[in-house]
C-alpha cells in the first residue's frame, strides 16, 4: 500500500484542521502529517499534528565575498515562500548549511534519512560556475526537504536560520 500524501495546512484552527482530517478519513484516506501524527478512524484526532507553513525555497543567486584577509568565500541568496505567498529572504554562507544540517542529525537521528546530504565541499572549484550551479541544486534541495518536512519545519532553530 503506498503512503498518504503529506497535506499541507496553514495556520488553520485546530477546528478547521479536525474537519479536514474527518473528510480525509470518510473518504478513506487516513492522511498522515508526520510519524507521530495519527487519526483513530472515527474522526478523533491526535493532537501532534505538525503544521507546515513553507510554500517552497529558491536558492538563487550567489555574491563571491572578499574578506579583510583576502579570503573569499560565496554568500547564497535563499528565498523562501510562505504558503500565504509571502517571502522570505536571507542570504547564508556554505558553512551554515552544515551548522544547520549537523544540528537536525543530532537533534533527530531517528529521522536522519529524511534530512537529504549537502552537496559536497571542493577545494579547487569553489567559484567555477558549474561547480557552484550545482551546489546551488543541492542547496536548495537540502532546504526543500527541510522545510517541506512537517517536523523539521517547526524546530525554532530552522525558523531562526530562514529568518536571521
Amino acid at each position: 500500500m503506498a503512503p498518504a500524501p503529506i497535506r499541507m495546512i496553514d495556520n488553520e484552527s485546530q477546528e478547521d484542521i479536525d474537519e479536514l482530517l474527518r473528510d480525509d478519513c470518510v473518504n478513506g484516506q487516513n492522511t498522515h502529517l508526520s510519524s507521530d501524527f495519527t487519526t483513530d478512524g472515527l474522526g478523533g484526532t491526535n493532537r501532534g499534528i505538525r503544521k507546515l507553513w513553507c510554500k517552497r525555497v529558491v536558492v538563487g543567486e550567489y555574491v563571491i565575498i572578499s574578506g579583510n584577509n583576502g579570503a573569499k568565500y560565496i554568500v547564497w541568496t535563499i528565498t523562501v515562500e510562505t504558503l500565504k505567498n509571502s517571502k522570505i529572504v536571507t542570504r547564508k554562507r556554505y558553512k551554515e548549511f552544515e551548522e544547520l544540517h549537523r544540528y537536525l542529525v543530532e537533534k533527530y537521528p531517528q529521522r536522519v534519512i529524511e534530512i537529504a546530504n549537502l552537496p559536497p565541499k571542493s577545494v579547487f572549484q569553489n567559484y567555477d560556475s558549474r561547480f557552484l550551479e550545482k551546489r546551488r541544486h543541492g542547496l536548495e534541495f537540502f532546504l526543500n526537504s527541510v522545510l517541506l518536512n512537517p517536523v523539521f519545519s517547526v524546530d525554532e532553530n530552522v525558523k531562526k536560520f530562514i529568518t536571521t
